[in-house]
């Protein structure tokens, strides 16, 4: 009777040892994330200023403000609630008005009591309700960029020099003359390339293959790189010496849906639409929720701008076209493109954000 007695009671704790470790799986789904702060108290930023945050592991969370490095303890409880303390700063001055916006974030930081994941971006809130909005930062793996400077100079008239990652570690693109093959790895900012191996054309200009040489040379001695935006400068050699590329986004032919609007959801039954139209690359077309629509649209570099947005006139009911009618004023001010993970991310000047994710089979 005792041995059974011993038995149920083990029973009985091993029964209790799944919630916690489930818990604890559920509160480390934040780890390994990186973020880019969008709007400070819902306020966008200062222009060309940065500030992110990344989770690590043993509940460190940590990365820039306006204007230095700082450090903080995170905990988590349940599936909304946070906690960030200890924080500490490295201690460099900068102009006045990013160091007030240094301390408005680092105050509203250690102020969050609780996050939410909404169309891709992290949301924090404190408890009168204050926000910070934050998109997921780039990282290389399924990102193209096009050169536009070696290590200060111009490229030689009528080189085109591309870099492709892919997910699974291969480096692919065009040197100006060539197509080439690598592979990389990437390791706490540092970056490296196996030596590239490219095509045996020979180009009758000398200039570009000796472009292309020094090219594929730098990538086969980069030692980090920094993502700003749609900038990505890559660095090489010992010296400071730089490969600096812009974004390229291969949107013609894609379809995304609506996924908030403002950091608000949006139903995930809507039929708000964007297609990137193939045959037509200056028009973009699309349902708002009740009416179909279409615009032209421009992108050079990360900037967008989309044209009069013409659509039908079918009548909805009024919270449809009340969102309809959002989107679509949202739609015509965008002025900024992002595309991380399978999310496209359009922003007005004025902080309007609309987040939309790629439709299967994309």
């Amino acid at each position: 009777m005792r041995f059974r007695s011993i038995s149920l009671l083990l029973l009985a704790l091993l029964m209790l040892v799944p919630l916690p470790l489930a818990q604890a799986q559920e509160a480390d789904h934040m780890i390994g994330t990186h973020w880019q702060l969008v709007r400070l108290g819902g306020q966008p930023l200062i222009a060309d200023t940065s500030i992110t945050l990344s989770f690590g592991a043993q509940n460190s969370a940590g990365g820039t403000g306006s204007c230095n490095s700082y450090g903080s303890t995170v905990t988590r409880s349940g599936s909304a609630g946070i906690a960030f303390s200890d924080l500490f700063s490295t201690m460099m001055a900068c102009a006045p008005d990013i160091m007030e916006q240094e301390a408005a974030y680092f105050a509203a930081l250690q102020a969050a009591t609780g996050y939410r994941l909404v169309g891709g971006q992290l949301i924090l809130t404190d408890s009168t309700g204050d926000t910070l909005v934050f998109d997921p930062r780039l990282t290389l793996p399924d990102t193209t960029w096009r050169l536009v400077s070696l290590n200060g100079a111009d490229l030689a008239a009528g080189s085109d020099i591309t870099l492709s990652f892919a997910v699974d570690g291969a480096a692919t693109g065009s040197g100006g003359c060539n197509s080439y093959g690598s592979s990389y790895t990437t390791d706490s900012g540092g970056l490296t390339f196996t030596a590239p191996v490219r095509t045996e054309m020979a180009c009758m200009d000398d200039a570009v293959m000796a472009q292309e040489t020094a090219y594929l040379n730098a990538l086969a001695a980069a030692t980090g790189y920094r993502i700003d935006g749609p900038v990505l400068t890559i660095f090489y050699g010992t010296a400071g010496a730089t490969l600096v590329f812009e974004r390229e986004f291969n949107l013609p032919g894609t379809t995304w849906r609506l996924e908030s609007l403002n950091a608000a959801p949006v139903d995930a039954g809507s039929s708000i639409t964007l297609n990137f139209d193939a045959a037509d690359s200056l028009t973009v077309n699309g349902s708002g929720g009740c009416n179909q629509y279409s615009s032209p649209w421009s992108l050079t570099g990360a900037d967008i701008a989309f044209g009069p947005v013409v659509s039908t006139r079918m009548a909805c009911a009024e919270p449809v076209l009340a969102v309809e009618s959002a989107y679509f004023a949202a739609l015509a001010a965008s002025t900024r493109l992002e595309l991380i993970a399978g999310r496209l991310y359009l922003s007005a000047d004025d902080g309007t954000r609309l987040v939309f994710v790629a439709t299967a089979g994309q």
